[in-house]
Formats: C-alpha cells, structure tokens, sequence
C-alpha cells in the first residue's frame, strides 16, 4: 500500500517484494485538446478551466483538459479551436480541494 498523499508517476518503478518490481503507465483518457491561437486566448482558457475547478495539462503549444460536457460548452463559448483526443492525462494540478 501506498503511503497517503503519494503519487506514482508514470514510467515509474517500485519495489513489491525481494525480486518484484512494477513499473507504472499512465492510462489513456478521453480528452479535449485545446490549440490556442496566441499566448493570450491560452492564458485566457486556463483561467476559465480554473473557474470551473477543473483539472488542466499543458502539452507543448497544447491544453488537455477533461472529456467533460462543461468544459466542451466552455471552450465553444470561448470560440477556441479543440479536437477530442485520447491519451494520459498528468495534470499541472489536481483541481481545487475545495
């Protein structure tokens, strides 16, 4: 068992036992990946995605956020240019705690 609060990270190894390792993969999840046209409109879906207390990653020039029906009606309303996507999702954060 792991010890509360940590967090495996992905290619990752820990020890089970004398002789017995496991290696950890991250997991593919269904995504909206987002393509900002300037540092500006990013700037700007981060700051929404964070108002609805959502989780976001950042791939180079791209934002990866949750297959979630919120976020889809958010990034319409904000007119920016996203694709849907599936792939492992590492979050710059985990959401609000609140």
């Amino acid at each position: 068992m792991l010890p509360p609060g940590e967090v495996l990270a992905p290619a990752g190894c820990s020890t089970v036992g004398p002789g017995w390792y496991v290696t950890v993969e991250a997991a593919s999840e269904a995504l909206l990946v987002v393509s900002p046209r300037c540092e500006r409109e990013g700037i700007r879906v981060a700051l929404e995605v964070g108002r609805l207390h959502a989780a976001l990653a950042v791939a180079d020039e791209r934002l990866l956020v949750p297959d979630e029906p919120a976020l889809e009606r958010l990034l319409d309303r904000l007119d920016v240019p996203w694709t849907r996507a599936h792939a492992p999702f590492l979050p710059i954060t985990t959401g609000s705690p609140h």
